[in-house]
Order: structure tokens, then C-alpha cells, then sequence
């Protein structure tokens, strides 16, 4: 039995274009969100790396400066995983709005397809709280450095 399709009308039409344009902005931020992820942890393995090769391993055996510098560093890099923290955090709100209006508009768009109102479960946590703890794992390390120096710096006030 041959089926009859209808033409679309303007308010059709405007709503595939606005659920097209809404796909659009969640794949971009998507790509952006995962770029700056990426980005922010490759800069900090960077900073790391750099400053760890000349880490002070001996104690409050080492000069004033040096220990007061890798404070400084260790400082910076808590900063870069807070900025990490607060830019996933925004890039997820965002991400989430943008799925939350393709799901709106997913059924006057394209019917009865499921795009985005029908998705698999993903293992907790998710990809998104992965990235999130991914920085909180740097911080803790930047902390524990800090913590180190100022450990350091202590028994080298003490031994004065």
C-alpha cells in the first residue's frame, strides 16, 4: 500500500532548520569542549614535566630562591587546574543545554526518529566528570608539591 506523504510546511521547515542549527552548536562545543580539555592537560603535563626536572630534592638543603620559585610554580599550576576546573565546567553546562533543546526539538523536527531523546547509558562516571577529575588529579599533585616546599621551607626556618 503506497503511503502519501504531506508537504512540509513554513513551521516544518523552520523547525528542521532550527533543530538543524541547534545540532550544529552542541557538535562545535562538543569539539571545542574536548579541545580545551585536551589542551589544558597537555599544557599542564608540559609545566609539570618542566618543573619537576629540576625539582628540589634536597630538602632544606636547597637556596631560598629555588624553593621559593617551585613554590610559585606550584602555586601557577594550581591556578591553571582551577581555570581547567571552571572552563569543563562551563563547557558542560553548555553541552547540556544544547542537548536539552535538540531533544525539544528532535520529534517536530524529525518525527519519530530518536536522535537525541533516546541515548545509550554510560558507566558512571561519565566522560564529562572524567575530564573534571582528570584536573582535580593535577591540583592534587600541584598540592602535594606545595605542600612539600612549604615542609621544606619550615625545617629550613627552623634550622636558622
Amino acid at each position: 500500500m503506497p503511503t502519501t506523504h504531506k508537504s512540509p510546511t513554513a513551521d516544518d521547515e523552520l523547525a528542521f532548520r532550527a533543530y538543524t542549527q541547534v545540532v550544529a552548536y552542541l557538535s562545535s562545543d562538543n569539539q571545542i569542549f574536548w579541545n580545551r580539555s585536551q589542551l589544558f592537560m597537555v599544557g599542564n603535563s608540559a609545566f609539570l614535566g618542566f618543573v619537576f626536572q629540576n625539582f628540589p630534592f634536597n630538602g632544606a638543603s636547597e637556596s631560598w630562591s629555588r624553593l621559593v620559585l617551585h613554590l610559585l610554580c606550584a602555586a601557577f599550576g594550581l591556578a591553571i587546574c582551577w581555570m581547567w576546573t571552571k572552563a569543563t565546567e562551563g563547557g558542560i553546562a553548555y553541552l547540556r543545554h544544547w542537548r536539552a533543546l535538540a531533544e525539544e526539538f528532535e520529534q517536530e523536527a524529525i518525527g519519530n526518529r530518536k536522535f537525541f531523546r533516546s541515548h545509550p547509558e554510560v558507566p558512571k562516571p561519565g566522560t564529562s566528570k572524567i575530564a573534571i577529575l582528570t584536573s582535580w588529579l593535577f591540583a592534587g599533585v600541584w598540592a602535594a608539591d606545595a605542600i612539600y616546599l612549604l615542609v621544606v621551607m619550615i625545617l629550613k626556618l627552623s634550622r636558622c
